[in-house]
Order: C-alpha cells, then sequence, then structure tokens
C-alpha cells in the first residue's frame, strides 16, 4: 500500500502547474533570413549591339504595357576627357516614324577605362540631376540610383568598367512601378545571355 502512495504521489508532482514565475518553454521555431543579397556579379562584356542589350521578348516579360514595336540604336564615340571607351545607346518603344528621342525607354551602356571612371560618371550625373528625387535601388548584386523625375524615371548603376542607364517615360514606367521594372531592365541587360 505504500508503494501505491508513493506512485500516487509522484504522478501528482509531475501534474502539478509550473510555478507562476516560470513560463514553459515553447517548441523551436525555425527562422529563415530575408536577405536578398545576392553572389558578386562577375565581368560582363559590352554588348555589339542592341539584340544583346534586350530583346523584344525581355521587353513584353519586364514591361507590364504594350510597347510600340520600333527601335532604334546610336554608337557613341569615344570621351577620353571622361575615360569612356565606348558607347551604346538602345531606343525601345518607338511609335512609326518617330525620332529616337521619343522612345518611351531608352538604355545606355558606356564603357570605361576603370571600374573609378565608371563610378565617377554615374556619381556626376546623380549630382546634375537637381530637379529629380533620387533613391537607391538594388539590382541583382548591384546598387543603383534612381532618378524620379516629372518626365521621367532614370536608373543608373555602375557594374565594373561598365554603366547602365535605363531611362522611361512615366506612359512606359509608373513611379510605382519604376523601382522594380528598371532594376529587373538593367539586371537582364548585366546578366551574362
Amino acid at each position: 500500500m505504500r508503494w501505491v502512495v508513493g506512485v500516487l504521489l509522484l504522478v501528482a508532482g509531475c501534474a502539478s502547474a509550473a510555478p507562476a514565475d516560470r513560463k514553459p518553454s515553447a517548441p523551436a521555431i525555425p527562422v529563415f533570413g530575408t536577405s536578398t543579397s545576392a553572389a558578386p556579379r562577375g565581368p560582363v562584356a559590352f554588348p555589339g549591339s542592341c539584340a544583346d542589350v534586350l530583346t523584344s521578348e525581355d521587353l513584353d516579360e519586364l514591361v507590364e504595357h504594350v510597347l510600340p514595336p520600333g527601335t532604334a540604336s546610336v554608337k557613341g564615340q569615344p570621351v577620353p576627357g571622361i575615360k569612356r571607351t565606348a558607347r551604346l545607346d538602345c531606343y525601345y518603344a518607338l511609335a512609326q516614324g518617330a525620332a529616337p528621342s521619343a522612345a518611351g525607354l531608352t538604355v545606355t551602356v558606356a564603357q570605361y577605362t576603370d571600374p573609378d571612371a565608371a563610378r565617377a560618371r554615374v556619381d556626376a550625373t546623380v549630382d546634375d540631376a537637381t530637379s529629380a528625387t533620387a533613391s537607391e535601388v538594388a539590382v541583382g548584386p548591384d546598387r543603383g540610383t534612381l532618378l524620379d523625375a516629372t518626365t521621367t524615371r532614370t536608373l543608373l548603376v555602375a557594374h565594373g568598367e561598365l554603366t547602365v542607364v535605363a531611362t522611361a517615360l512615366p506612359s512606359v514606367v509608373t513611379a510605382g512601378e519604376a523601382p522594380r521594372v528598371l532594376a529587373a531592365i538593367v539586371d537582364r541587360v548585366l546578366t551574362a545571355r
């Protein structure tokens, strides 16, 4: 009989409530990182033509609006004073017969003698844009500067010896879409094909 009482006391002791100042431990919940950082991007070659910059399929995927199908390109000359060795301007979303300056989206890729010259060019452009609101935007593993002005939205990125500048009219990319859409466009330009 004593051992029955002992067992009952043992069971009763295990079933008693925890002291008020001691909280029961909760099971561990896994925590997943929210970091969006990506591995550094390797060197990117200067494009040979606008077909190497963005394709019509890229535009259909990245821009939410139907764009006019016209395109044009202009190859720029080297400019030793700013250490630029090559430049390619690609004009997309051109209405039939329209001048390149009327493009809904312009992507410019420029190559410089070294990464410092490329970065200096982006910094100078941002400093000159006094009528635009500037903000930082992630572009894959790179960082860019978004300039939101009344008539255009422009994202500038320096990567290695290259700079990529994507400029869109508000009819092509709204203010709310600009960080995501322009970052996706520039990221596509900097992604090896």
